[in-house]
């Protein structure tokens, strides 16, 4: 008697849910930026350092100096957590993933010219690199299951800004953008049966070996339009305009294989202990390559205000929104004829942002003027729509996260550097695909980043080689210089 079982992983496996950090869900991944970073992102109305390029490119106009900034988060610890992310009939298992990868953030070079400032501008406001595996028993079958999944977005350009007036100065980023996306998930569920022609040890019965391969690359144009007031000398109120990106170009490919094994496990006994096995294969494959793709940014817009209650103390807050949009990454892949399904169900093609805001609020004090401690507190809310209990469509996680940070530097004679850490939190849900059908699972994200961020002054007259002789102005000199005090 031939028994013949085919194992489909679409009944037995469920996958993963789509990546947390994507960057189709949120618009404050990264805060950059001497100040801005420490202060918990809120440096719209602030931007007096070459991070305005990014926050507020109107604040280039009343930089104090010629300065180098940069900053590099050289530990990040991204922890996501899935709640029974996997199961095998009656068998589940909690999935997370926790890599720890150096990268460097933003960098700004600034510069004047006859009451003209401008800057260069290099930024990274999205990286995530998660990877998943697992493995469950149940009976007769077993499961592995793995997906790795990459999503970088990187901003190159320059910033032009003018004072109209000595309280009133407006700016503007011209960036090059380019996302890259990746993402591969592999699935084997392998079915065994006990031979006693074998000694009652297991064999494999059948087999099944499946892998799907998605990535895609999309080049924009990204302007963000700055406007700062400084209605007195302490405080400074900004306004920054994010028009919606214009996509160049962009392209896409989905791949899968498919590979199935059967083995005849009625035996034909030979001799003692030995057996006859039928083989039955098939193979299964698609590729689609040239694909058109498609990611967008929509209208942004941020309010910003600081006020400086000492030369030593001042305290920023931003608001910001971004309006909805809908795109869609690639057009799906039909595969005409396969007897199998080649979806990777839990890949949203169909994107949608909804409306969303958030908050910064940041610290700052200057202890003996030169050395800066500062706090703040952001939200990075999610722009995803909310998934129902019972989904019938593929959803991007939506997890509403909040975040702190702090740093303490020192301001020397030629430069600066700090050193501060971000912690963010949330939880939330995802979806992934299981016996068939999709379900909702619980999600929770948290991470913790270090970094080091600092600048060096230069392109001054009295510069010799690279680097200039005069001494940097203290914390105190700077704020004497910004705004007139009165004793």
């Amino acid at each position: 008697m031939r028994h013949t079982r085919w194992v489909g992983l679409s009944v037995v496996v469920l996958g993963f849910a789509q990546s947390a950090g994507a960057s189709d869900m949120y618009y404050q991944d990264f805060l950059f930026g001497e100040r801005a970073t420490g202060m918990g992102g809120a440096f719209t109305g602030l931007a007096n350092d070459p991070a305005a390029a990014y926050y507020n490119p109107a604040g280039l106009a009343f930089e104090l100096d010629q300065y180098l900034s940069g900053s590099l988060n050289f530990f990040n610890f991204d922890k996501v957590t899935m709640k029974d992310g996997m199961r095998l009939g009656t068998v589940s298992q909690t999935l997370e993933s926790a890599p720890v990868a150096p990268f460097p953030s933003a960098g700004f070079i600034p510069a004047e010219w006859r009451g003209n400032y401008f800057a260069f501008t290099t930024v990274v406001p999205h990286l995530t690199r998660r990877s998943f595996s697992g493995s469950l028993e149940s009976g007769a079958q077993k499961l592995n299951t793995s997906l790795s999944e990459e999503d970088t977005t990187v901003w190159i350009g320059g910033t032009y800004a003018r004072r109209l007036g000595k309280k009133f100065a407006m700016g503007a980023s011209i960036l090059y953008g380019t996302r890259t996306y990746s993402r591969v998930r592999d699935d084997t569920a392998v079915t065994t049966n006990t031979n006693a022609a074998t000694s009652g040890t297991a064999e494999i019965e059948s087999q099944r070996i499946e892998t799907f391969r998605t990535g895609f690359d999309v080049k924009q144009l990204v302007i963000r339009l700055g406007f700062l007031i400084l209605p007195t000398p302490q405080l400074r109120i900004g306004l920054l305009l994010g028009i919606p990106s214009i996509t160049i170009s962009g392209s896409g490919s989905r791949s899968w294989r498919s590979a199935l094994i059967n083995i005849d496990s009625s035996p034909v006994v030979i001799g003692p202990g030995d057996t006859r096995a039928t083989v039955i294969s098939a193979q299964y494959k698609t590729f689609e390559k040239g694909l058109d793709a498609e990611s967008k940014r929509p209208f942004e817009a941020r309010l910003g205000i600081s006020y400086a209650f000492t030369p030593r103390l001042t305290v920023a807050a931003d608001v910001s929104i971004h309006l909805p949009t809908e795109y869609l990454r690639m057009p799906s892949a039909t595969i005409p004829g396969s007897p199998e399904d080649p979806n990777d169900h839990e890949f949203v093609n169909n994107v949608t942002r909804n409306f969303v805001h958030n908050y910064n609020l940041g610290f700052e004090w200057y202890i003996g003027g030169r050395v800066p401690l500062r706090l703040g507190a952001f939200t990075n809310f999610s722009s995803a729509p909310e998934i129902p209990a019972n989904p019938t469509e593929a959803y991007l996680s939506q997890i509403h996260l909040m975040g702190f940070t702090g740093s303490i530097g020192y301001t020397g004679e030629r430069g600066s550097i700090n050193v501060g850490f971000m912690y963010v939190a949330g939880n939330g849900y995802g979806i992934i695909y299981d016996n068939a059908a999709l379900r909702r699972v619980e999600i929770g994200q948290r991470s913790i980043q270090i970094f080091v961020s600092g600048g060096i002054s230069f392109l001054s007259e009295n510069v010799k080689g690279l680097f200039i002789k005069r001494r940097k102005p203290s914390r105190d000199e700077q704020i004497k210089e910004e705004v007139p005090w009165r004793e």
